[in-house]
């Protein structure tokens, strides 16, 4: 092989590989938060579109004192309310429309257990059709 058909060769091999680098950076980006639903079919298919979202506001609590909750994170599109994801025994519960105070309050909590079975299970349920 000639030296310009090996440059030739080498040239094409990094055109293709940076056209499927943006198609796969295009084909796998994430919606926006504002254009989620406001009910999902499954529960499975929330967690799935919320965690491929982009939101304004993300954030999270180290839940390693804790004996319940293993993790926690708060996504917020306005910064008011969002979708707060806690995660107990292997287990991620969402909950919706829940206001940042709420998550304010989760975060400086002594007890995240307490403050979880006080403020957060049984409201914000996930809208599920």
């Amino acid at each position: 092989m000639g030296k310009n058909n090996l440059l030739k060769t080498i040239t094409m091999k990094k055109i293709t590989l940076i056209l499927l680098t943006l198609l796969t950076i295009t084909s796998c980006s994430s919606q926006d938060c504002k254009e989620l639903p406001s009910s999902y079919n499954s529960y499975k298919d929330a967690l799935t579109e919320i965690k491929s979202s982009d939101f304004k506001l993300e954030d999270s609590v180290n839940t390693s004192r804790s004996s319940v909750i293993e993790s926690a994170y708060y996504l917020s599109c306005d910064g008011k309310i969002g979708y707060l994801i806690i995660e107990i025994r292997n287990t991620e519960y969402i909950y919706q429309n829940v206001p940042i105070s709420v998550w304010d309050s989760f975060i400086n909590a002594d007890s995240y257990g307490r403050i979880y079975n006080r403020n957060i299970k049984g409201n914000y349920k996930l809208k599920i059709n």
